[in-house]
């Protein structure tokens, strides 16, 4: 069975895929600008392309505040993944 963690790993390798390709075009542009001309084309297509890579990269990652931890059966869940276990499992009043 696949687990909320394992689900995410495709996810993040997407996201680091978008940062990559999109440092690289930027880089591409900003170092080739001087020689093909600030306002040539490909120099224009490259920043912007790079710079709507890293953007949605950058939007793809994961929020900072969801930390993983470990309980004290040695799992490792984020904070996200705590709540959502602790919301489903019933409750002692629960019949």
């Amino acid at each position: 069975m696949a687990t909320q963690r394992t689900r995410r790993i495709p996810g993040l390798i997407l996201t680091a895929l978008l940062l990559a390709a999109g440092a690289a075009s930027l880089a591409v542009g900003l170092i080739k600008g001087p020689d093909w001309g600030w306002g040539d084309g490909d120099t224009i297509q490259r920043l912007v392309v790079g710079a709507a890579l890293l953007l949605v990269g950058l939007g793809r990652l994961p929020d900072r505040t969801d930390r993983v931890r470990t309980d004290g059966t040695g799992t490792a869940r984020t904070d996200t993944e705590r709540r959502d276990a602790a919301e489903s499992a019933p409750s002692a009043s629960d019949p």
